[in-house]
Protein backbone atom coordinates (compact mmCIF):
# COMPACT_ATOMS: atom_id res chain seq x y z
CA UNK A 1 0.00 0.00 0.00
CA UNK A 2 1.36 3.17 -1.10
CA UNK A 3 -0.06 6.70 -1.14
CA UNK A 4 1.02 9.83 -3.09
CA UNK A 5 0.90 13.21 -2.10
CA UNK A 6 0.95 15.91 -4.98
CA UNK A 7 3.96 18.15 -4.04
CA UNK A 8 1.81 20.82 -4.47
CA UNK A 9 -0.18 19.92 -1.73
CA UNK A 10 2.43 18.81 0.10
CA UNK A 11 4.29 22.41 0.27
CA UNK A 12 0.47 23.83 1.32
CA UNK A 13 -0.12 21.78 4.22
CA UNK A 14 3.72 22.21 5.56
CA UNK A 15 2.80 25.89 5.18
CA UNK A 16 -0.41 25.28 7.28
CA UNK A 17 2.05 23.74 9.80
CA UNK A 18 5.27 26.34 10.08
CA UNK A 19 2.20 29.07 10.56
CA UNK A 20 1.18 27.22 13.42
CA UNK A 21 4.07 26.71 14.67
CA UNK A 22 5.08 29.97 14.44
CA UNK A 23 1.75 31.60 15.66
CA UNK A 24 2.64 29.55 18.60
CA UNK A 25 6.32 29.72 19.74
CA UNK A 26 6.98 32.82 17.60
CA UNK A 27 10.02 31.39 16.25
CA UNK A 28 10.30 29.27 12.38
CA UNK A 29 10.53 25.70 12.89
CA UNK A 30 13.39 23.81 12.21
CA UNK A 31 13.11 20.79 13.65
CA UNK A 32 11.33 18.26 15.71
CA UNK A 33 13.46 17.91 18.14
CA UNK A 34 13.46 21.41 19.64
CA UNK A 35 10.61 22.84 19.14
CA UNK A 36 8.70 23.20 22.53
CA UNK A 37 4.92 24.28 21.13
CA UNK A 38 5.55 20.60 19.51
CA UNK A 39 7.35 18.77 22.15
CA UNK A 40 5.12 19.83 25.03
CA UNK A 41 1.80 19.84 23.64
CA UNK A 42 2.08 16.74 20.93
CA UNK A 43 4.99 14.35 21.27
CA UNK A 44 5.57 14.25 24.99
CA UNK A 45 1.98 14.35 25.59
CA UNK A 46 1.49 11.36 23.55
CA UNK A 47 4.54 9.58 25.07
CA UNK A 48 3.39 10.03 28.36
CA UNK A 49 0.14 8.44 27.02
CA UNK A 50 1.39 5.12 25.37
CA UNK A 51 4.09 4.93 28.75
CA UNK A 52 1.43 5.41 31.72
CA UNK A 53 -1.53 3.17 29.36
CA UNK A 54 1.45 0.26 28.59
CA UNK A 55 1.89 0.69 32.11
CA UNK A 56 -1.56 -0.35 33.24
CA UNK A 57 -1.97 -3.10 30.98
CA UNK A 58 0.18 -5.03 32.96
CA UNK A 59 1.43 -7.25 29.68
CA UNK A 60 3.45 -9.44 31.82
CA UNK A 61 0.61 -10.99 33.84
CA UNK A 62 -1.98 -11.33 30.87
CA UNK A 63 -0.61 -15.08 30.32
CA UNK A 64 -1.50 -15.94 34.09
CA UNK A 65 -4.36 -13.72 33.66
CA UNK A 66 -6.45 -16.06 31.14
CA UNK A 67 -7.13 -18.68 34.02
CA UNK A 68 -9.45 -15.40 35.47
CA UNK A 69 -12.11 -14.02 33.27
CA UNK A 70 -12.07 -10.43 33.25
CA UNK A 71 -8.59 -8.83 34.72
CA UNK A 72 -7.05 -8.43 31.13
CA UNK A 73 -10.66 -6.84 30.10
CA UNK A 74 -10.20 -4.85 33.81
CA UNK A 75 -6.44 -3.86 32.61
CA UNK A 76 -7.39 -2.56 29.28
CA UNK A 77 -10.18 -0.29 30.71
CA UNK A 78 -7.87 1.03 33.26
CA UNK A 79 -4.98 1.82 30.91
CA UNK A 80 -7.59 3.99 28.82
CA UNK A 81 -8.52 5.87 31.31
CA UNK A 82 -5.38 7.25 32.21
CA UNK A 83 -5.32 10.87 32.29
CA UNK A 84 -3.45 11.35 28.88
CA UNK A 85 -5.16 7.87 27.11
CA UNK A 86 -8.56 10.21 28.00
CA UNK A 87 -7.21 12.75 26.14
CA UNK A 88 -6.27 11.16 23.00
CA UNK A 89 -9.19 8.75 23.12
CA UNK A 90 -12.09 11.80 23.86
CA UNK A 91 -10.56 14.66 22.63
CA UNK A 92 -13.65 16.93 22.67
CA UNK A 93 -15.90 14.66 22.68
CA UNK A 94 -16.06 13.39 26.56
CA UNK A 95 -19.74 11.37 26.00
CA UNK A 96 -18.55 9.38 22.93
CA UNK A 97 -19.16 6.17 24.58
CA UNK A 98 -18.04 4.02 21.06
CA UNK A 99 -14.38 5.66 21.86
CA UNK A 100 -14.67 4.97 25.78
CA UNK A 101 -13.17 2.16 27.47
CA UNK A 102 -14.64 -1.54 27.21
CA UNK A 103 -17.57 -2.79 28.99
CA UNK A 104 -17.09 -6.23 31.25
CA UNK A 105 -19.26 -9.10 29.17
CA UNK A 106 -22.13 -10.73 31.36
CA UNK A 107 -21.17 -13.91 31.34
CA UNK A 108 -17.38 -16.23 32.01
CA UNK A 109 -17.65 -16.94 28.04
CA UNK A 110 -17.86 -13.70 27.05
CA UNK A 111 -15.57 -12.67 28.98
CA UNK A 112 -12.77 -15.29 27.56
CA UNK A 113 -13.95 -14.65 23.96
CA UNK A 114 -13.27 -10.74 24.43
CA UNK A 115 -9.56 -11.28 26.20
CA UNK A 116 -8.38 -13.78 23.63
CA UNK A 117 -9.06 -11.21 20.65
CA UNK A 118 -7.33 -9.00 23.08
CA UNK A 119 -4.61 -11.06 23.99
CA UNK A 120 -4.14 -12.26 20.02
CA UNK A 121 -3.70 -8.62 19.29
CA UNK A 122 -0.94 -8.01 21.59
CA UNK A 123 0.99 -11.54 21.29
CA UNK A 124 -0.03 -13.19 18.26
CA UNK A 125 -2.22 -16.42 17.67
CA UNK A 126 0.15 -19.36 18.27
CA UNK A 127 -2.17 -21.25 16.09
CA UNK A 128 -2.28 -19.02 13.10
CA UNK A 129 0.16 -19.95 9.78
CA UNK A 130 1.24 -16.29 10.48
CA UNK A 131 1.17 -15.25 13.75
CA UNK A 132 3.40 -11.84 13.37
CA UNK A 133 1.04 -10.60 10.89
CA UNK A 134 -0.87 -7.82 12.73
CA UNK A 135 -3.37 -6.73 10.34
CA UNK A 136 -4.88 -10.73 10.51
CA UNK A 137 -5.12 -9.88 14.61
CA UNK A 138 -6.29 -6.26 14.01
CA UNK A 139 -8.78 -7.54 11.69
CA UNK A 140 -9.95 -10.62 13.97
CA UNK A 141 -10.51 -7.95 17.09
CA UNK A 142 -12.59 -6.02 14.86
CA UNK A 143 -14.83 -8.77 13.42
CA UNK A 144 -15.07 -9.94 16.60
CA UNK A 145 -16.46 -6.77 18.26
CA UNK A 146 -18.88 -6.06 14.78
CA UNK A 147 -20.32 -9.94 15.56
CA UNK A 148 -20.98 -9.82 19.07
CA UNK A 149 -22.46 -5.89 18.31
CA UNK A 150 -19.59 -4.10 20.34
CA UNK A 151 -19.74 -0.87 19.10
CA UNK A 152 -15.93 0.64 19.21
CA UNK A 153 -15.34 3.51 16.39
CA UNK A 154 -11.50 3.86 15.07
CA UNK A 155 -10.00 5.91 18.40
CA UNK A 156 -10.52 2.69 20.60
CA UNK A 157 -8.61 0.83 17.79
CA UNK A 158 -6.26 3.11 17.06
CA UNK A 159 -5.54 3.46 20.46
CA UNK A 160 -4.89 -0.56 20.60
CA UNK A 161 -1.99 -0.21 18.04
CA UNK A 162 -0.74 2.49 19.21
CA UNK A 163 0.02 0.53 23.24
CA UNK A 164 1.07 -2.21 20.75
CA UNK A 165 4.17 -0.58 19.04
CA UNK A 166 4.25 3.16 19.40
CA UNK A 167 7.51 3.11 17.07
CA UNK A 168 5.06 2.17 14.03
CA UNK A 169 1.42 2.64 14.63
CA UNK A 170 -0.56 5.54 15.98
CA UNK A 171 -3.67 7.02 17.72
CA UNK A 172 -5.86 9.55 15.40
CA UNK A 173 -9.42 11.35 15.29
CA UNK A 174 -11.63 9.78 11.81
CA UNK A 175 -13.13 13.41 11.38
CA UNK A 176 -9.79 15.30 11.83
CA UNK A 177 -7.99 12.69 9.23
CA UNK A 178 -10.59 12.52 6.89
CA UNK A 179 -10.35 16.30 6.11
CA UNK A 180 -6.48 15.93 5.84
CA UNK A 181 -6.70 13.23 3.50
CA UNK A 182 -9.16 14.97 1.42
CA UNK A 183 -6.85 18.53 1.61
CA UNK A 184 -4.45 15.56 -0.35
CA UNK A 185 -6.53 14.79 -2.48
CA UNK A 186 -6.35 11.05 -0.99
CA UNK A 187 -9.89 9.29 -1.92
CA UNK A 188 -10.68 7.65 1.32
CA UNK A 189 -12.99 8.20 4.30
CA UNK A 190 -11.95 6.22 6.88
CA UNK A 191 -15.32 4.53 7.78
CA UNK A 192 -14.94 0.66 7.04
CA UNK A 193 -12.62 -0.11 10.57
CA UNK A 194 -9.77 -2.13 9.11
CA UNK A 195 -6.81 -2.66 8.19
CA UNK A 196 -6.88 -2.00 4.50
CA UNK A 197 -8.25 1.77 5.75
CA UNK A 198 -5.68 1.79 8.39
CA UNK A 199 -2.80 0.82 5.93
CA UNK A 200 -3.46 3.90 4.01
CA UNK A 201 -2.74 6.16 6.75
CA UNK A 202 0.41 3.99 7.99
CA UNK A 203 1.41 4.85 4.04
CA UNK A 204 0.84 8.19 4.20
CA UNK A 205 3.04 8.32 7.33
CA UNK A 206 5.44 6.78 4.81
CA UNK A 207 4.61 9.39 2.38
CA UNK A 208 5.48 12.12 5.36
CA UNK A 209 8.57 10.65 6.56
CA UNK A 210 9.96 10.60 2.90
CA UNK A 211 9.15 14.07 2.51
CA UNK A 212 10.30 15.39 5.81
CA UNK A 213 13.55 13.63 5.54
CA UNK A 214 15.56 16.40 5.95
CA UNK A 215 14.12 17.09 9.14
CA UNK A 216 16.08 13.71 10.38
CA UNK A 217 14.44 10.45 10.91
CA UNK A 218 11.02 10.87 12.34
CA UNK A 219 8.62 8.42 14.37
CA UNK A 220 5.07 7.80 13.79
CA UNK A 221 4.42 9.49 17.06
CA UNK A 222 6.38 13.24 15.40
CA UNK A 223 4.77 12.44 12.03
CA UNK A 224 1.23 11.76 13.53
CA UNK A 225 1.85 15.42 15.22
CA UNK A 226 2.49 17.09 12.28
CA UNK A 227 -0.52 15.64 10.59
CA UNK A 228 -2.76 16.41 13.68
CA UNK A 229 -1.16 20.09 13.60
CA UNK A 230 -2.02 20.83 9.82
CA UNK A 231 -5.60 18.70 10.43
CA UNK A 232 -6.57 21.05 13.08
CA UNK A 233 -6.14 24.36 11.30
CA UNK A 234 -7.47 22.74 8.31
CA UNK A 235 -10.79 22.03 10.47
CA UNK A 236 -10.55 25.03 12.40
CA UNK A 237 -10.17 27.40 9.85
CA UNK A 238 -12.17 25.55 7.22
CA UNK A 239 -9.04 25.58 4.95
CA UNK A 240 -8.90 24.08 1.32
CA UNK A 241 -5.90 24.04 -1.10
CA UNK A 242 -7.31 26.88 -3.47
CA UNK A 243 -7.47 29.10 0.06
CA UNK A 244 -3.12 27.91 0.97
CA UNK A 245 -0.56 30.05 -1.60
CA UNK A 246 2.30 29.27 -1.30
CA UNK A 247 5.26 31.97 -2.11
CA UNK A 248 8.26 31.41 -3.70
CA UNK A 249 10.74 32.01 -1.15
CA UNK A 250 14.05 34.06 -1.79
CA UNK A 251 17.28 32.07 -1.81
CA UNK A 252 18.93 32.54 1.28
CA UNK A 253 22.27 30.16 0.66
CA UNK A 254 23.77 31.77 3.94
CA UNK A 255 20.40 30.38 6.19
CA UNK A 256 20.69 27.61 4.46
CA UNK A 257 24.26 26.46 5.35
CA UNK A 258 23.76 26.96 8.82
CA UNK A 259 20.41 25.21 8.46
CA UNK A 260 22.31 22.13 7.20
CA UNK A 261 25.21 22.46 9.16
CA UNK A 262 24.64 19.31 11.80
CA UNK A 263 26.76 16.86 10.30
CA UNK A 264 30.23 17.80 8.53
CA UNK A 265 29.87 21.50 7.93
CA UNK A 266 32.63 21.59 5.13
CA UNK A 267 30.65 18.71 3.06
CA UNK A 268 27.31 21.21 3.73
CA UNK A 269 28.81 24.47 2.64
CA UNK A 270 29.94 22.78 -0.59
CA UNK A 271 27.00 21.45 -1.22
CA UNK A 272 25.31 24.85 -0.63
CA UNK A 273 27.75 26.47 -2.87
CA UNK A 274 27.11 24.01 -5.83
CA UNK A 275 23.52 24.48 -5.50
CA UNK A 276 23.93 28.78 -5.73
CA UNK A 277 26.03 28.30 -8.59
CA UNK A 278 23.60 25.96 -10.25
CA UNK A 279 20.64 28.13 -9.66
CA UNK A 280 22.83 31.54 -11.08
CA UNK A 281 23.85 29.36 -14.64
CA UNK A 282 20.03 28.15 -15.23
CA UNK A 283 18.86 31.84 -14.73
CA UNK A 284 21.54 32.86 -17.10
CA UNK A 285 20.85 30.17 -19.50
CA UNK A 286 17.16 31.10 -19.47
CA UNK A 287 17.69 34.86 -20.20
CA UNK A 288 19.70 34.37 -23.23
CA UNK A 289 17.59 32.31 -24.47
CA UNK A 290 14.33 35.01 -24.31
CA UNK A 291 13.04 33.06 -21.49
CA UNK A 292 13.36 35.61 -19.04
CA UNK A 293 9.68 35.22 -17.77
CA UNK A 294 10.52 31.07 -16.70
CA UNK A 295 13.09 32.39 -14.19
CA UNK A 296 10.36 33.60 -11.47
CA UNK A 297 9.12 30.20 -11.29
CA UNK A 298 12.29 28.52 -10.83
CA UNK A 299 12.09 26.64 -7.09
CA UNK A 300 14.77 26.31 -4.99
CA UNK A 301 13.47 22.90 -3.85
CA UNK A 302 16.26 22.03 -1.70
CA UNK A 303 15.52 25.42 0.79
CA UNK A 304 12.05 23.97 1.73
CA UNK A 305 13.47 21.25 4.38
CA UNK A 306 11.51 18.72 2.44
CA UNK A 307 13.17 15.54 0.82
CA UNK A 308 11.53 15.99 -3.19
CA UNK A 309 14.08 13.75 -4.98
CA UNK A 310 15.78 17.03 -6.49
CA UNK A 311 17.31 20.17 -5.65
CA UNK A 312 16.08 22.68 -8.23
CA UNK A 313 13.24 23.03 -10.23
CA UNK A 314 14.60 24.77 -13.58
CA UNK A 315 13.24 24.29 -17.44
CA UNK A 316 15.05 23.46 -20.93
CA UNK A 317 15.01 25.47 -23.83
CA UNK A 318 11.80 24.45 -24.89
CA UNK A 319 10.13 25.56 -21.30
CA UNK A 320 9.89 22.02 -20.14
CA UNK A 321 10.00 21.69 -16.50
CA UNK A 322 13.41 19.80 -15.02
CA UNK A 323 14.15 18.86 -11.94
CA UNK A 324 17.99 18.59 -11.23
CA UNK A 325 19.55 17.36 -8.59
CA UNK A 326 23.20 18.74 -7.50
CA UNK A 327 26.23 16.78 -6.31
CA UNK A 328 29.35 19.13 -5.58
CA UNK A 329 33.29 18.61 -5.44
CA UNK A 330 36.34 20.37 -4.81
CA UNK A 331 38.21 17.92 -7.30
CA UNK A 332 38.09 17.95 -11.38
CA UNK A 333 36.71 15.45 -12.93
CA UNK A 334 38.28 12.07 -13.60
CA UNK A 335 37.22 8.45 -14.34
CA UNK A 336 37.65 7.89 -10.38
CA UNK A 337 34.39 10.26 -9.64
CA UNK A 338 32.20 8.97 -6.50
CA UNK A 339 29.08 10.69 -5.29
CA UNK A 340 26.02 9.58 -3.74
CA UNK A 341 22.47 8.97 -4.09
CA UNK A 342 19.79 9.01 -1.68
CA UNK A 343 16.86 6.77 -1.76
CA UNK A 344 14.31 9.61 -2.49
CA UNK A 345 16.36 10.64 -4.94
CA UNK A 346 16.61 7.39 -6.78
CA UNK A 347 12.89 6.82 -6.14
CA UNK A 348 12.21 10.55 -8.10
CA UNK A 349 14.85 9.69 -10.59
CA UNK A 350 12.55 6.65 -11.75
CA UNK A 351 9.15 8.24 -11.53
CA UNK A 352 9.98 11.66 -13.42
CA UNK A 353 12.61 9.45 -16.04
CA UNK A 354 13.50 12.66 -18.76
CA UNK A 355 12.17 15.33 -16.48
CA UNK A 356 15.54 14.45 -13.63
CA UNK A 357 18.74 15.75 -14.34
CA UNK A 358 21.89 15.06 -12.27
CA UNK A 359 24.34 18.19 -12.44
CA UNK A 360 27.58 17.46 -11.48
CA UNK A 361 29.29 20.55 -10.39
CA UNK A 362 33.80 20.05 -10.38
CA UNK A 363 35.94 22.39 -9.02
CA UNK A 364 33.68 24.66 -6.52
CA UNK A 365 36.55 26.41 -5.24
CA UNK A 366 38.05 27.51 -8.40
CA UNK A 367 37.07 27.19 -12.13
CA UNK A 368 33.14 25.75 -11.12
CA UNK A 369 32.33 23.71 -14.67
CA UNK A 370 29.14 22.01 -14.81
CA UNK A 371 28.46 18.99 -16.47
CA UNK A 372 24.76 17.85 -17.37
CA UNK A 373 24.88 13.87 -16.27
CA UNK A 374 20.92 13.66 -17.25
CA UNK A 375 19.09 10.96 -15.57
CA UNK A 376 21.92 8.53 -14.68
CA UNK A 377 19.27 6.04 -12.68
CA UNK A 378 17.57 5.20 -16.04
CA UNK A 379 20.14 5.47 -18.40
CA UNK A 380 22.57 3.71 -15.83
CA UNK A 381 24.75 1.99 -18.55
CA UNK A 382 28.22 3.90 -17.71
CA UNK A 383 27.17 3.79 -14.06
CA UNK A 384 27.97 1.54 -10.94
CA UNK A 385 25.41 1.08 -8.45
CA UNK A 386 26.26 -0.01 -5.08
CA UNK A 387 24.14 0.04 -1.88
CA UNK A 388 25.92 1.98 0.37
CA UNK A 389 23.45 2.12 3.85
CA UNK A 390 20.90 -0.18 5.17
CA UNK A 391 18.62 0.19 8.30
CA UNK A 392 18.18 -2.33 10.61
CA UNK A 393 15.28 -2.56 12.68
CA UNK A 394 14.59 -5.98 15.51
CA UNK A 395 12.22 -8.55 13.60
CA UNK A 396 8.82 -8.57 15.25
Amino acid sequence: MTVDIPEELFLKGHKIFLGKIKKETGKDFNDFEHNDYLLVHEIRFKQRAWSSARDELKLDKWQNWQKTPGKIINAVNTACNTKDARGLLYNKIPKARSARALDQPKTIEEKRGLEKQLFNLFFGDERSARPDDVGLRFNALVSYFTANKLKKDWRFFAFLLFLLDSNRYFPFLPTQFRKLLEFYHIDEKLKDKSWATYSILLALVDELKDKLANYGTLDAIAVQSYMWVISGEIVKKKLKPENVIVEKPKADFAKEVKKRNNGDSNKNVIGVRGEEFVIKEEEKKLREHGLEKLIEEMDYVASTGTETGYDIKSFDLDGMEIHIEVKTTENSKSDQDVFYLTKREREKAMEDDKNWHLYRVYEINNEKRIEDLGNIVVNSEKYDFEPYQYKITLKK
